[in-house]
């Protein structure tokens, strides 16, 4: 394999399920950094993946928000930013606000709430990060980096088809069981990765991907060597070739693919 660039997600895949990074992956990537590019694709905000970055010892740049938000690592100076626009994120308000689901959006990588109940808490637990309360009417006239709403994975599946037709211009995503993300149309890890290989001149034939869920799907379709972990879900697995899903996240899936490159 013929690989000059590497681009990884986060949970579910660099992290084991307790947010750990084995000792094993993080001598492969000191090792693999010397030779080839080696990026974090995460649907994270920085401010959330940003201590599992600098743990990688990675100082390039990162693809964050599921590829809303690019962001370089040595100066902090946004890349590309690509938000939901104004009358979108007024939609998603009055939306939230109708059906009492629990919304999330995002400006200049803060977290913000209208409300900190029980999805607040879950998400904080799960990203390491506070939110920011504040009254969403604050928020109308504003644009959001994405926006993402938290619930059972059946009602997310109900809000989708809701939204779906009171909105355009949007993308849809399930990055888990909880969440279901709202992104700016043609916004994804995939077109971020794009971007990035573009810019550094590589091609698509050169890199390799990782990831564990339906928000990395595009990402591991558009290079060439695009890997799904073993604790995906099933419906996903079943849309990708047998010997491109690898190991689980706690079994080091992605080291065990890593050092066959060393």
């Amino acid at each position: 394999m013929d690989v000059k660039s590497v681009f990884l997600d986060l949970d579910g895949t660099v992290l084991h399920d307790d947010k750990s990074i084995s000792k094993r992956l993080l001598d492969v990537i000191t090792e693999l950094k010397k030779q080839i590019n080696i990026y974090v694709s995460t649907g994270r905000s920085w401010e959330s993946a940003s201590s599992y970055v600098e743990k990688l010892g990675l100082d390039d740049l990162a693809i964050n928000y599921n590829g809303a938000r690019i962001i370089n690592l040595k100066t902090k100076e946004v890349l590309s930013e690509r938000p939901l626009d104004e009358e979108t994120v007024k939609k998603l308000i009055e939306i939230s606000r109708e059906y009492k689901i629990h919304l999330n959006l995002y400006k200049d990588d803060k977290w913000y709430v209208e409300n900190a109940g029980k999805e607040a808490e879950y998400y904080s637990s799960l990203t390491d990060i506070k939110w920011n309360l504040i009254n969403f009417d604050d928020f109308v006239g504003k644009k959001s980096t994405k926006a993402l709403f938290v619930a059972e994975y059946n009602r997310l599946e109900e809000m989708k088809k809701i939204l779906e037709k009171r909105l355009s211009g949007v993308e849809y995503v399930f990055s888990s069981e909880y969440y279901m993300e709202i992104l700016q149309n043609g916004v994804n890890k995939g077109s971020a990765v794009k971007k990035v290989l573009e810019e550094s001149g590589i091609s698509r034939e050169n890199a390799m991907a990782f990831g564990d869920h339906w928000n990395d799907k595009e990402m591991l379709s558009y290079v060439k060597y695009g890997y799904l972990m073993g604790n995906a879900p099933e419906n996903l697995k079943e849309i990708f070739d047998k010997e491109k899903i690898i190991a689980t996240n706690n079994e080091d899936g992605v080291a065990q693919i890593l050092e066959k490159l060393i």
